[in-house]
């Protein structure tokens, strides 16, 4: 943004400026002229944004929102009568000529090492 002076200033300061404005907005009655041209100027569309949020569409309480459908629509179907248990892993059959190993439960003992036990 171009200063008053016609100078330049940095995009980091014009938003410092700018939120400064925007965190401590007064109404234009109330503004120094010596304020800093960025801060007058976010002030200044402050008030145009306030203006138009006082528009007489946005006033009455049943114009302040849009219904809108729902976006899913969810149903409960029945259940499925013709399972009996469910299907399992253990359930399936081995190939030829593998074996089941039964399964381990680690334990850990005084020196703080894993130990595999067999669960039989």
């Amino acid at each position: 943004m171009i200063e008053s002076n016609g100078d330049t200033i940095d995009i980091v300061k014009e938003l410092r400026l700018r939120q400064w404005g925007r965190l401590h907005y007064v109404p234009p009655a109330e503004r120094s002229a010596s304020w800093h041209p960025v801060v007058l100027d976010e002030m200044s569309l402050r008030d145009a944004e306030l203006q138009s949020a006082v528009s007489p569409e946005t006033t009455h309480p049943a114009r302040s929102f849009v219904p809108l459908p729902p976006a899913r629509y969810h149903a409960i179907h029945a259940s499925h009568p013709d399972v009996t248990e469910p299907n399992l892993v253990k359930n399936r059959a081995l190939p030829a000529g593998a074996t089941r190993t039964p399964l381990t439960s680690p334990s850990i003992d005084a020196s703080g090492s894993i130990n595999r036990q067999s669960a039989d």
